[in-house]
């Protein structure tokens, strides 16, 4: 049997399950390798605060009182998570108040960055190279906040992880196919997690929501890719117009206008041409 189930890699899905304080310190304890224990877990975290991170997925927070510690767990696609994950932090880091602005505060923070494909299904993403790992912090950081960490979490990279870590890494991949095995439903806490997804469960406000966020992630995911492809081929025309000006030949209004109306293909054609040229006339 099967259990259809919501992608984690959507904000709506993700801090519906990781919005329980019992799932929230179970994995932040796992991924830090350290006892986490949060009351309550903030579920909305984008864009609070002097340092807002406008790109992230989902933001949620709690904070373990008697550890003086504050943990915050984000999910940032792939494109754009270093420059994210640094905002994030130092919004958790600034948060702290006037004290820990200062560096006189023993309350350390933890920012765990969970990495996901912009939208293309069970493909290893640009962030994978390395598994889990901790950051160095920025220099505006350092000062006065010993014991502070940044983690990176790459779900579709799991063969580096922890033994601890690889089921949450496994749970999250596998939520992505959109249904999930009753062989692989784990233990308590994983069944726990994956009630919480259940589409069958869900409210119809939750699958408008998911289905907006598919929407949104389809549309950056072919905008990113045009982008690329268009950089490419503005960067080919702009080789070929200096490699021809370098071989003598004329670049007047004419080429240009030719080589901004360029296919890729004409461009490499010429490209490669050029590259065994010896030169022509002015």
């Amino acid at each position: 049997m099967t259990r259809p189930v919501f992608s984690l890699r959507y904000g709506t899905a993700f801090r519906k399950a990781f919005g329980d304080a019992a799932v929230f310190s179970r994995f932040v304890s796992d991924v830090l390798g350290e006892p986490v224990q949060v009351a309550s877990v903030r579920t909305e975290l984008r864009g609070r605060g002097r340092v807002p991170v406008p790109m992230a997925v989902a933001g949620l927070g709690g904070d373990d009182v008697a550890r003086g510690l504050r943990v915050e767990v984000w999910l940032l696609r792939e494109h754009d998570h270093r420059h994210q994950a640094e905002r994030a932090h130092a919004t958790a880091w600034c948060d702290r108040g006037e004290a820990g602005r200062a560096g006189r505060s023993e309350q350390r923070v933890a920012t765990i960055v969970v990495v996901v494909p912009l939208a293309e299904r069970g493909k290893k993403g640009e962030a994978g190279a390395r598994y889990l790992r901790d950051e160095a912090l920025p220099p505006w950081a350092e000062a006065g906040s010993s014991g502070d960490r940044v983690v990176f979490l790459a779900p579709w990279a799991e063969a580096q992880a922890p033994a601890r870590v690889r089921t949450w890494c496994a749970l999250i991949v596998a939520s992505d196919a959109g249904v999930v095995r009753a062989e692989d439903e784990g233990d308590a806490m994983t069944r726990q997690v994956l009630d919480a997804i259940d589409r069958r469960r869900a409210p119809l406000w939750e699958l408008e929501a998911v289905l907006d966020e598919s929407l949104w992630a389809g549309t950056l995911a072919k905008a990113f890719r045009r982008g690329r492809k268009e950089g490419y081929r503005e960067g080919l025309r702009k080789n070929v117009l200096e490699a021809m000006a370098a071989k003598g030949y004329r670049v007047d209004e004419r080429v240009r206008a030719w080589a901004a109306e360029a296919e890729e293909d004409e461009l490499r054609v010429v490209a490669d041409a050029l590259r065994g040229d010896g030169g022509g006339s002015a």
